[in-house]
């Protein structure tokens, strides 16, 4: 089911008339019961073409996806709503009209997506914008590379763009090669299909791309057999058209002349002394290569196994051939606890938080004090904070909340972590937003490394590391952990060292019997909700 609907009633628990009708995208729904539930079925029945409804809390939501057909025959993602007979739209609060399904833009500060309700194609709420740029709260990815000489890590930035011809116009107008080695830059939809996903690629080399086959054997191609070639050109995020090429005979030599054949422009093939394949693009830029018949890439041994890792694959069967590598990631909600392999990242998924809280004296696991507020923090949510993206109504267990319970809105990355706590407020229950900016008051909150480890004697690499659960009722803490003496007692501590929504990278580079370990930081992709 999908998360956001494209419309949704406003009524809740109405009593329909079965047999009365809607249409939607042209098809009749004719209702087969009397309830909101019945009607959700019903449209669920009728098998419209990218139309899906659900009930949620009594009232009807239409979900539509890309494939909706709005004119009933060609896919535009809308939904056109409309009575047909009885009275099933007043009953359920629903307008009939056209609506847009929600949708995620991912472009640049500058490039406001035009959702509004007096826009054109106006979007529902739940509608997300990813800003690609770094301006207003945009994207921002921090790649800190530790240096031994200064025993710091030093800064550095990771833009992010849509592929590798994007990040070479815009970091080396003359086409890539005078892109330094080790730089890095974050593809975002990486699957090229409006999806929020991200992969870090490094430099390989800075110079032409050279790309060295796999294959030297005297007859591995096939005659007549074709593939596309496609190119990056200096100052362009567009490659240039795909040109066929054809194969003229069976060997690899036949393989360069087709490359060369093509005439693509920067583009050119050889063969090695060792009787390899060698393809390159002479300002450092990407190529990209398709068998269109047979197997003829296959054949001359242009394929991911390549070790340099300069080929992957791309979308759509493509073969792309780039001096931007991409190294192996591991998901984990807690840091790795051993050396890892050279050049292996490490992303820490997952939400998880350590909270702690002032005493009057010093930090406490939160769950050990009655606080300033007469909170018996005890009693508050098993688990430490509740991670959700509505407000919750119950603890993690189903039991019923309490004062002093925390929240972070996880449907609000964009100022994460947006901290709630249960208090009472004019006689009623209610979550209160922590101000992030209070960094003097009882109310306030600070954030800083305090511990990782719920004991001190525990050996961090090869001990099991606690859950953040268990940390509620510790008291231990780090000997770097913020001073205690200059905080009130009621202030909330945000222990930046144990909990997790960050991106963190291990790198292991053994030099003359030094070990180097290098950790890359990526700022997660900050979101801004568009409503109309």
């Amino acid at each position: 089911m999908i998360a956001h609907p494209t419309i949704a009633g406003t009524l809740a628990n109405g009593t329909l008339v079965n047999g009365n009708t809607i249409t939607i995208n042209s098809a009749t729904v004719t209702l087969s019961g009397t309830t909101v539930a019945a009607l959700a079925t019903s449209i669920n029945n009728a098998s419209i073409d990218g139309v899906t409804a659900a009930a949620v809390d009594g009232k009807i939501e239409i979900y539509a996806t890309n494939l909706a057909e709005s004119n009933g025959s060609v896919a535009d993602g809308k939904i056109i709503l409309a009575n047909a007979s009885g009275t099933i739209l007043t009953v359920t609060g629903l307008t009939a009209g056209t609506y847009a399904r929600p949708l995620i833009a991912q472009d640049p500060h500058y490039t406001v997506p035009a959702w509004k309700s007096t826009d054109t194609v106006p979007r529902p709420a739940g509608s997300v914008w990813v800003k690609t740029t770094s301006s207003n709260s945009g994207f921002l990815a921090d790649v800190s590379t530790y240096d031994s000489a200064t025993a710091a890590f030093v800064g550095g930035n990771a833009p992010a763009y849509t592929n590798d011809q994007t990040a070479l116009k815009n970091l080396d107008v003359t086409g890539g090669s005078a892109i330094t080695a080790g730089s890095f830059y974050v593809q975002y939809d990486v699957t090229e299909n409006d999806t929020v996903t991200y992969k870090l690629f490094k430099r390989y080399s800075s110079g032409a791309l050279t790309v060295t086959g796999l294959i030297n054997a005297a007859t591995p191609m096939t005659s007549s057999e074709t593939f596309t070639i496609q190119a990056s050109a200096a100052n362009s995020a567009t490659l240039t058209t795909a040109v066929t090429a054809t194969l003229g005979g069976t060997g690899i030599a036949d393989m360069a002349s087709a490359i060369n054949a093509a005439n693509v422009a920067n583009v050119s093939a050889s063969v090695n002394s060792s009787g390899y394949l060698v393809i390159t693009h002479a300002l450092g830029g990407v190529i990209v290569m398709k068998d269109t018949s047979g197997t003829p890439l296959v054949d001359a041994g242009i394929t991911t196994s390549i070790t340099t890792k300069q080929v992957r694959a791309g979308n759509s069967s493509d073969i792309i051939l780039s001096n931007w590598i991409a190294d192996t990631y591991t998901a984990s909600t807690s840091s790795p606890s051993a050396n890892p392999t050279d050049l292996t990242y490490w992303y820490a998924g997952g939400f998880e938080a350590d909270i702690m809280v002032h005493n009057g004296t010093t930090w406490q696991g939160y769950q050990n004090i009655t606080d300033t507020r007469g909170f018996a923090l005890a009693d508050t949510d098993p688990a430490g904070v509740i991670f959700s993206t509505t407000a919750p109504t119950v603890q993690s267990d189903s039991t019923v909340l309490v004062n002093g319970d925390l929240w972070i809105d996880t449907s609000d990355l964009e100022n994460y972590p947006a901290l709630y706590r249960r208090e009472t407020v004019s006689g009623e229950a209610t979550w209160v937003l922590i101000d992030k900016t209070d960094n003097t008051t009882e109310n306030g909150i600070i954030f800083g490394d305090a511990r990782f480890m719920g004991d001190t004697t525990t050996d961090v690499v090869t001990g099991d590391i606690p859950t953040t659960a268990s940390l509620l009722t510790s008291d231990v803490l780090d000997i770097d952990r913020p001073d205690p003496t200059i905080y009130p007692r009621g202030m909330l501590l945000f222990n930046t060292r144990r909990s997790t929504y960050g991106v963190s990278g291990l790198e292991v580079i053994t030099s003359h019997a030094l070990t180097l370990v290098t950790q890359v930081h990526i700022q997660r992709f900050l979101q801004r909700r568009m409503h109309g």
